[in-house]
């Protein structure tokens, strides 16, 4: 019971991540590419300056957590009776439980390394001329862009992974 509450935790909060990357991806990068580079930075710095709440702090960190959780719990078998079925009961749902931890944390790692830094960059970058404005979209955009593209994977590989184990139980 433990192990299947702290995957569907993992699942709901990881799925939230690969949703909100995902629509970066697909809606708003593509948009975003079609804008002048003041309209561009200035709109980023707008997502920057809303983004990093509670409610999104919470799905952010709990998405590597409760993921990892899950994996020590049917490490552990916790909470699985003996002969019992179950996610952590045999090796193949303590794996995918494995898997989707490690995604979760790459997805998680990819975004305090990479995408924060440059997000931070681009709201220090002076971007008082069209010149500084171009700069600033050039030393950010295509490195966020991949980078949002590998935790978007990451994101999803680990919602696959925990759905996955979550069918087993």
């Amino acid at each position: 019971m433990i192990i299947g509450v702290l995957a569907g935790l993992a699942a709901l909060t990881n799925g939230l991540l690969a949703g909100l990357f995902f629509a970066f991806v697909c809606a708003i990068s593509p948009a975003y590419r079609r804008l002048a580079d003041g309209e561009f930075v200035r709109g980023f710095r707008a997502i920057n300056a809303v983004i990093v709440r509670p409610t999104f702090l919470v799905v952010f960190v709990g998405a590597p957590l409760t993921a990892a959780a899950a994996a020590v719990a049917g490490t552990l078998r916790i909470g699985v009776a003996p002969g019992g079925l179950g996610i952590g009961a045999g090796p193949a749902g303590t794996a995918l439980l494995w898997v989707a931890a490690a995604a979760s944390v790459v997805s998680f790692l990819i975004t305090v390394i990479v995408n924060v830094p440059l997000n931070q960059g681009l709201d220090r970058a002076p971007i008082d001329t069209h010149r500084q404005q171009e700069a600033a979209r050039a030393v950010f955009e295509s490195r966020w862009n991949r980078a949002n593209l590998a935790r978007t994977l990451m994101s999803t590989l680990s919602v696959l992974a925990l759905a996955a184990a979550l069918a087993l139980g």
